[in-house]
This record gives structure tokens, C-alpha cells and sequence, in this order.
């Protein structure tokens, strides 16, 4: 991303317009909508590693912020066994993960065949397999960002925070 990328913020009346453009209504303290003579309510489930403190906060976080615009969420903290099995076979709705990587990944990780959100994008695939041998670095870029809008406007995944606590060195650096 450049220094001059849109940050995303928590906007409760953004997410509220959001919805009410995709045709959900807010009635009896959820959102509603009505398609093929059927109403559907919004409902998610957000698993997360119940060994991880942190992510059951942010989860529980997350939980209160959706409540408050009236999304119905359910957080479902699983034992560290089942957490990993669910992830494994990609049994979830909504996961709190975290991925250990560098600040220059390799995206087919991500927007690859079998990527965790089981996001399917030909789009982007093809653009994965043009990078691979374009070696101009201008042209890169763009290649990039045509990923970086593509995802925003999939929202497969929402970055919360980095870990700070990652330690750089190299051979040469000697001492305690």
C-alpha cells in the first residue's frame, strides 16, 4: 500500500447506508431483507482460539461494535484443537486468525488456488500469474494495485493490527 492508501475506520452510519444500499431494512431490531418470498436476518458466527486472550477480546469487540448497528454475532471461542481443525478445513463463517509473514508476502498465499478465505477470484489469479515474470518494477506496481482494489472490493480479509513484537538482524550483529 502507499502512505496515501484510504484508511478504513469503524463508521457506524457508513455501515448502516451500506446495508439500506443493498436492500436490508432495519425492523424489529435487526436488518431484514425479503428475497424470493423469503426474509433473511443478518446472523454471523466469529470462531476464535479460546487459548488466545487477546483475539477473544478483539472478537468479543467486534461482536459489541455489529451489535450496536443490529447484526446478530455469536462468538464462538473452540478449544485450541477444534480451533485448529476448523481452520485446517475451513469450517467457519468468520475467523480471527493470525498469519506470520513478511512485510513483502507471496499474495497466492492469500489470493491463490485453496487461500484461506476461499476467495475465488479469476481476476486476480491471472493478474498472480502475470507478476510472476514481469521483472519492471513500475509495471509491478500497477499489477499490485489492480490486487489491492480488487480486494478492498472483496473484503475476503480485514487486517486488525501487527504484531510488534518481531526482531530484525543479520549475521554481523554481535552483542547481548
Amino acid at each position: 500500500y502507499s502512505e496515501d492508501s484510504e484508511k478504513i475506520e469503524h463508521n457506524n452510519d457508513k455501515a448502516k447506508e451500506v446495508l439500506e444500499n443493498a436492500g436490508w431494512v432495519y425492523k424489529y431490531g435487526e436488518w431484514r431483507k425479503t428475497e424470493n418470498y423469503r426474509t433473511r436476518t443478518i446472523d454471523l458466527t466469529i470462531i476464535v482460539d479460546s487459548t488466545n486472550e487477546n483475539r477473544v477480546k478483539v472478537a468479543k469487540l467486534i461482536e459489541k461494535q455489529l451489535e450496536s448497528i443490529g447484526i446478530n454475532v455469536y462468538v464462538n471461542d473452540v478449544t485450541k484443537s477444534g480451533y485448529e481443525r476448523r481452520l485446517k478445513q475451513k469450517d467457519y463463517e468468520i475467523i480471527l486468525t493470525g498469519v506470520y509473514n513478511s512485510y513483502n508476502p507471496d499474495l497466492t498465499y492469500f489470493y491463490g488456488e485453496d487461500n484461506l478465505a476461499n476467495l475465488n477470484n479469476e481476476e486476480i489469479i491471472n493478474l498472480l500469474n502475470e507478476i510472476k515474470n514481469i521483472s519492471d518494477e513500475e509495471l509491478l506496481k500497477e499489477k499490485y494495485k489492480e490486487i489491492i482494489n480488487i480486494s478492498k472490493s472483496e473484503a475476503a480479509y480485514i487486517g486488525l493490527y501487527r504484531s510488534k513484537n518481531t526482531v530484525i538482524s543479520g549475521q554481523g550483529l554481535m552483542g547481548e
